[in-house]
């Protein structure tokens, strides 16, 4: 299947991430980093923060967006930069902050043009892959590198799951069979998505590739959304650590609405295996919606 395929290739690119983490100056001693990223890149820093505060590491990890990046941190901070972009949007911003800065970096980002390769002050890695999928071969690569940095029960359990990634595709195509074929019949009649914060940046990525599909999908909405209106059926993806806001949202779903229906799909998951979960989930529905 083309998104298994697809699955392979990225996975394939995090031990070329990792690699060049580990071979740069950003993870020597404590940590000091600002994570600078934009779009779906968010799901990674995002994770990253997380993930260094819960592991209680003492690393100082922050996150910015590249204009807060650019306007209020790198002239005040010495802090290593990793950049997480999307786009080239900010390349040569920060190609010429960079330069007068004497700081380690790295850049994540599609391929770069040469003269712009020129600019930039520190280590390139080019990851030419949707956004949605070259923001978690970031992350995964990132986070099996502070685990291993930070060997603690907790860390190790992490670094076990992240190693053993080869069969999820097979693994969720097997289990959420019923849920692709049963999504994929509702977003081809037009179903509103909704999902806890933790995976709206996914949604929000699929629906973009939905409408260019022609599909007319409504945005996605949170779980914390009040603006619910019209009529139809709603796919919620959802985690067990969302029951409150999940009932709090089906009951002003069905206020708001008439005739309403609920799908719900449930990742029983680590929370930060949840939106690869996710993203590979929607990779095998648009697989059903191109079939059909």
């Amino acid at each position: 299947m083309r998104s298994l395929k697809v699955l392979e290739r990225a996975l394939g690119e995090v031990n070329r991430v990792q690699e060049a983490l580990e071979s740069s100056r950003l993870l020597e001693g404590e940590l000091k980093i600002v994570l600078v990223s934009e779009g779906p890149y968010d799901i990674t820093s995002s994770l990253l923060l997380a993930l260094s505060n819960m592991l209680n590491t003492g690393h100082k990890i922050i996150r910015a967006s590249p204009i807060e990046y650019l306007t209020f941190i790198a002239p005040y901070s010495d802090h290593n930069a990793v950049f997480m972009l999307s786009s080239l949007d900010y390349v040569k911003m920060i190609a010429d902050v960079s330069r007068i800065m004497i700081v380690e970096n790295l850049i994540i980002a599609p391929a770069l043009p040469e003269y712009l390769r020129r600019m930039v002050r520190g280590r390139v890695v080019e990851i030419n892959l949707k956004p949605i999928m070259g923001a978690y071969v970031a992350s995964i690569a990132f986070l099996k590198t502070i685990a291993k940095k930070t060997p603690t029960v907790r860390s190790m359990a992490l670094l076990r799951d992240l190693e053993n990634l080869d069969n999820i595709g097979s693994l969720i195509l097997s289990h959420y069979a019923n849920n692709i074929t049963r999504a994929s019949t509702l977003l081809g009649r037009g179903a509103l998505m909704a999902s806890s914060d933790i995976l709206i940046r996914v949604l929000v990525e699929y629906w973009k590739e939905m409408r260019r599909m022609g599909m007319n999908v409504p945005y996605p909405l949170t779980f914390d959304d009040h603006d619910i209106v019209g009529e139809g059926e709603v796919i919620a993806f959802r985690t067990p650590f969302d029951d409150h806001a999940f009932k709090r949202f089906t009951t002003r779903l069905r206020a708001s609405r008439k005739n309403v229906s609920v799908e719900t799909i449930m990742f029983n998951t680590d929370p930060v295996l949840t939106p690869l979960y996710a993203i590979v989930l929607f990779e095998l529905i648009l697989d059903r919606l191109v079939e059909h």
